[in-house]
């Protein structure tokens, strides 16, 4: 029987490292969920990822190829793999768009593009409980960030009742802001919806990224402290820039109601 080359002997004794999570969707949405938690500009290095996603390099690279391609992440020569800075907006919570800094340290400036009134379409006016001929004040707007980077696109569509007369022109497009700044509404509750959709043509080109690229949808109810709907609004918001959080609670279950009686328990 022929000699094992040395260099063949030493290949079979090596341990073939495991990686128990060495799956690409899994170690994807891994890492691209912890993309909002990184300080802006963080780096990204393999190595680390390898060790903190139980990944082999191969997988790695295989999803920082797939961030960067989506524009979430940046890939150069010389400089490594870093991560843009992002804004993560709390959804549990009504709040000015000025007051987001204090929870995101992103500092937003909002501008109206366009405002008019026009009688409320019935589609508007089923949503804010407003009566036919009711008129609402439409107000478009951009959301940019210090260094004036588009956002976002929102439009909102703000209940008038009459009694303000002649509505002031709006010097924001944020609506909590005009509702209480300008219209002194007192804001109670807001419903708010979450979904995506891929950036069109002419939203492409106002936000400066690709046609088709992911965006974050919201549309906001606005009420005030008497549950009557006063605002009805909806953001388009970048999606390699934009998450969002929200505190949640498990729902009391519905067949054993919090009653204070003991729940039956397995004999």
């Amino acid at each position: 029987m022929a000699p094992v080359p040395a260099r063949a002997a030493h290949q079979r004794q090596r341990i073939k490292k495991h990686y128990d999570n060495n799956s690409v969707r899994r170690t994807y949405d891994l890492v691209r969920f912890a993309l909002p938690r990184l300080d802006p500009e963080a780096g990204l290095a393999e190595d680390e990822l390898v060790a903190t996603c139980s990944a082999s390099r191969n997988t790695i690279r295989t999803v920082l190829r797939s961030l960067a391609e989506e524009g979430l992440i940046r890939r150069r020569r010389r400089e490594g793999t870093t991560c843009p800075g992002w804004m993560v907006l709390p959804i549990d919570e009504v709040m000015k768009f000025g007051e987001l800094e204090g929870t995101s340290g992103v500092v937003l400036r909002s501008v109206a593009l366009e405002t008019l009134v026009i009688p409320a379409p019935a589609i508007v006016r089923d949503r804010l409980n407003l009566p036919i001929g009711a008129l609402v004040l439409v107000v478009e707007g951009m959301l940019c960030d210090e260094d004036d980077v588009p956002l976002a696109l929102t439009v909102s569509y703000l209940a008038l009742d009459g009694s303000e007369g002649t509505p002031p022109l709006p010097r924001t497009a944020d609506p909590v802001a005009f509702l209480e700044d300008e219209l002194g509404v007192v804001l109670g509750p807001s419903t708010t919806t979450v979904g995506a959709m891929s950036a069109d043509t002419a939203t492409a080109h106002c936000l400066g990224i690709p046609e088709g690229a992911a965006l974050l949808w919201f549309e906001d109810v606005l009420t005030d402290t008497t549950g009557q709907p006063r605002a009805l609004s909806q953001f388009r918001l970048r999606g390699d820039r934009i998450a969002t959080s929200a505190t949640v609670r498990r729902r009391t279950s519905s067949r054993y109601p919090s009653t204070g009686e003991d729940k039956p328990t397995r004999g």
